[in-house]
């Protein structure tokens, strides 16, 4: 059992396919490669799952179950996610990078919050669909942006407001003032 994280890049009210190449350098970089299975009459879909170099399976600080759909189509949207993550350093830092590299953004079906946007990679534009029917303070509750695989793990292992008071401290420390966009998307 373990924390499901879904890696979806969004514009608007549609998925829209991220970085395929940021993809390609992120598992050259982690020396990893896809297995991919194609489409069968039982799944429409193509999909992958991560292994190592060598063709062991992976295992990034306790993350062994990651996959991808839609690896062949060109025409639909590459996701990816976990339904076993267990927060480690490790995988977070993981799941940070492959956002950055790819453009995703992280749904967390969990909530508190439910999508987090890694360093700005999605606008209050690509936001819109999923902002529109929301009060402004249920956008910075359920909408969280981050900038490291640390914030990840320290917004989703302490709950939203153990974030927000570690982010506080941290920010007081360098001497830097919190509020403003980095805190969360202007949406």
């Amino acid at each position: 059992m373990g924390f499901s994280l879904y890696l979806y890049k969004i514009d608007g009210d549609r998925l829209v396919d991220p970085d395929r190449d940021g993809v390609q350098e992120f598992l050259q970089r982690r020396r990893m490669h896809m297995k991919v299975f194609p489409p069968s009459s039982a799944d429409r879909s193509s999909c992958a799952t991560l292994l190592n170099e060598d063709g062991t399976d992976i295992n990034v600080d306790g993350l062994q179950d990651f996959h991808f759909s839609h690896v062949l189509e060109e025409d639909e949207a590459m996701t990816a996610g976990t339904g076993h993550a267990h927060l480690t350093a490790g995988e977070c830092d993981f799941i940070f990078d492959l956002c950055i590299s790819a453009g995703f953004m992280i749904v967390n079906p969990q909530g508190g919050p439910s999508f987090i946007v890694p360093r700005g990679n999605h606008t209050a534009e690509n936001l819109r669909a999923i902002t529109q029917d929301m009060s402004e303070e249920a956008q910075r509750q359920d909408i969280v942006a981050i900038n490291s695989g640390e914030e990840l793990q320290a917004l989703l292992t302490s709950g939203f407001q153990s974030f927000l008071d570690w982010r506080e401290r941290a920010f007081t420390q360098l001497g830097l003032n919190s509020s403003g966009p980095e805190s969360s998307p202007s949406v």
